[in-house]
């Protein structure tokens, strides 16, 4: 456990992982720019976030902040993949049949098709960064890179490359200053719907999402 004033960055186990899925859904949701543009509810993206909340506490290598009454306040979410998962998943349904969520879930997916070019061949195992996010009301206090700080610490430990999807600004920006380099993007101005139409409008300057890595 790691302490700052009056939080802690404890280890996520797997019986976190029903509190992590409840904070993905009430925090991550709703302020996250692409969920926030689309609309998306919390029910649209409950099964998603069971999913990520699951494979995150069970890595072993996840981080919870906890404020003194021992709520979640952030959390940042790392599991260990095989190369092939990543590589062989299916794109997702069409949106059509499945909710917004789906849109979301296709346009990552996307993303993650730039992952192979950026890995040497050799790699069996890779990190996946999945989610790093604070509740609304304590950021601007560091928080976010206490979390990062003990990420990557965590991450020099496994001497793995690391990789995630970023969709907001913020985090592009945050994870830049870590050294995380660039390996595809994606403007939104390019991902439209079968009418044409631009997807994704955020509020908050995010006119792209990024697949970023970083080699151990």
């Amino acid at each position: 456990m790691s302490t700052t004033n009056d939080f802690a960055i404890i280890r996520a186990e797997p019986k976190d992982t029903e509190e992590i899925r409840q904070f993905l859904i009430n925090s991550f949701v709703t302020t996250e720019p692409i969920s926030k543009s689309i609309g998306l509810q919390a029910n649209d993206s409950a099964d998603f976030m069971k999913e990520t909340a699951k494979v995150s506490a069970e890595s072993g290598h996840s981080a919870l902040l906890r404020n003194d009454a021992g709520e979640i306040i952030g959390v940042a979410l790392l599991s260990v993949q095989p190369v092939e998962k990543i590589y062989d998943a299916p794109k997702p349904p069409d949106p059509k049949t499945g909710g917004k969520m789906l849109l979301i879930a296709n346009f990552l997916w996307a993303l993650d098709q730039g992952l192979k070019n950026h890995l040497s061949p050799d790699t069996k195992e890779v990190v996946k960064f999945e989610i790093i996010n604070l509740n609304p009301n304590y950021t601007r206090r560091g928080l976010a890179q206490k979390l990062m700080d003990w990420s990557m610490e965590e991450v020099k430990k496994l001497n793995l490359p690391i990789y995630t999807q970023v969709t907001a600004i913020a985090s592009q920006r945050l994870f830049a200053k870590y050294g995380f380099q660039v390996n595809y993007e994606i403007l939104h101005k390019d991902w439209l719907d079968e009418d044409g139409n631009q997807i994704f409008r955020c509020d908050d300057g995010t006119d792209r999402g990024q697949l970023i890595s970083r080699m151990p």
